[in-house]
């Protein structure tokens, strides 16, 4: 039973795995590619097999052909799944423009709407992701100068840049 349970702690710890191998990656010249997506793709394709091997000596190298059979089909099916989650995560980091004005906001101690629209080439984005974060209840507008409301969205930023500077990525300001 103990190997089992380490077998499925180390599939369900395949972001942090695909994270750790990403940021050694992205500080050996990776970071270098044009497209930062790619980038998680190949962190995860460089762990796929590694991680193999260690479930292999952790639980599967013990069973019995059709266990091992149905155990690897397993492994496959959760290692995708949890590095599909770590791609998507990482994907919003690099594109949310949410998260970028959440950032940048609680950076300036509130910015007029002004001074954001002059960052995005098209009004229709910020009027957009403005009125979603309103929506949602993130910020709020006050004396003509947009406010974090709630934190929830603020700290999941914190934790995105703070992902971006792990992998040794710019940040969010100096991306743009």
């Amino acid at each position: 039973m103990k190997g089992l349970s380490l077998f499925i702690a180390a599939l369900a710890l395949t972001p942090l795995w695909t994270a750790i191998v990403h940021a050694i990656l992205m500080r050996a010249g990776l970071k270098r590619m044009p497209s930062r997506q790619m980038t998680a793709l190949i962190s995860s394709a460089v762990l796929a097999p590694v991680l193999a091997v260690v479930l292999w000596h952790l639980y599967m190298g013990g069973l019995d052909v059709p266990e091992r059979l149905t155990a690897s089909l397993y492994a496959i099916l959760v290692f995708c799944l949890m590095s599909y989650t770590y791609f998507h995560f990482f994907n919003m980091s690099e594109t949310a423009r949410r998260i970028k004005m959440v950032i940048e906001i609680s950076k300036s101690d509130g910015l007029p709407c002004a001074a954001l629209r002059g960052r995005y080439n098209a009004r229709l984005i910020v009027d957009n992701r403005i009125e979603r974060l309103k929506a949602a209840g993130q910020i709020c507008e006050k004396d003509g100068r947009f406010r974090l409301n709630a934190r929830l969205l603020y700290y999941a930023a914190l934790v995105v840049e703070w992902w971006g500077d792990l992998l040794g990525l710019p940040a969010i300001r100096e991306r743009q």
